[in-house]
């Protein structure tokens, strides 16, 4: 009977065990997922910021331009 007993233990074990198996893989493939969602995320954003950056500097040409226009205009 005790060792009837030990084998179903096992048993009960062996399931506990490939249940949270099963579920840590879910979670490390919904991690996974979400890193890499992460990452294409990243990519969009620093092409976005760089596009922003370009534009920003090409503003900044202009109105360097702009104001020294205005200068000029200012001083006759």
């Amino acid at each position: 009977m005790d060792q009837e007993h030990q084998i179903q233990e096992v048993a009960d074990l062996r399931e506990s065990f490939e249940k949270l198996k099963a579920e840590h893989k879910k979670q490390v493939d919904l991690l996974q997922t979400r890193v890499d969602t992460l990452g294409k995320d990243k990519s969009v954003l620093e092409e976005r910021s760089n596009k922003l950056q370009e534009k920003n500097r090409n503003l900044v040409k202009e109105n360097k331009g702009n104001s020294l226009v205005y200068s000029f205009l200012v001083a006759t």
